[in-house]
């Protein structure tokens, strides 16, 4: 059985925000006066494992996100597909605004599409992602189906740093 665990992180942009909180709330906005707002990417593969199935049909499973934008308006994708043996169980795609309210915290809104299970399904999101006190990355959303039906999703995660390499991150 083959299984593979990836997790990205990136360290600039955390470091950046901590300084600029540190500086206080002025260099936040002060920082976007003078035009220093460049489009920026980033990408985050939380969750990539593959196992060998039956009849050489790998399972699958993914959750990923990215974003592209500037300091204050970002356009994310987010993504958490499950394969077994050779069939889809679940796949989801998130397509997001998302307006930052402080140096930590963005709110989002867009849609959400549910390929699998069926039916497939199609929702509109409003949410929160940020940095909570004490390091806690927290990613809060309601969904809004077309007949009225509402979902909550809540996430948080905190990572353990043993040493810049070594991070530990339950689950």
């Amino acid at each position: 059985m083959q299984s593979i665990h990836l997790k990205t992180t990136l360290l600039n942009s955390s470091l950046a925000l901590l300084l600029m909180q540190s500086a206080g709330s002025n260099a936040y906005e002060h920082m976007h006066d003078h035009g220093d707002n460049p489009l920026l990417t980033y990408v985050l593969i939380d969750q990539l494992e593959r196992q060998d199935g039956k009849e050489n049909d790998p399972n699958i499973s993914l959750d990923a996100q990215a974003w592209i934008g500037k300091d204050l308006n970002k356009f994310w994708l987010k993504t958490e597909i499950t394969r077994s043996e050779g069939i889809t169980q679940d796949a989801e795609i998130q397509a997001l605004y998302s307006r930052a309210f402080t140096p930590f915290w963005d709110v989002q809104m867009g849609l959400r599409r549910d390929e699998k299970p069926l039916p497939t399904r199609d929702w509109a999101v409003i949410g929160v992602q940020g940095l909570a006190p004490y390091w806690f990355d927290v990613d809060a959303a309601v969904f809004i189906g077309r007949s009225g039906a509402l979902a909550a999703r809540f996430k948080a995660e905190y990572e353990l740093l043993f040493t810049q390499q070594l991070i530990l991150t339950p689950d």
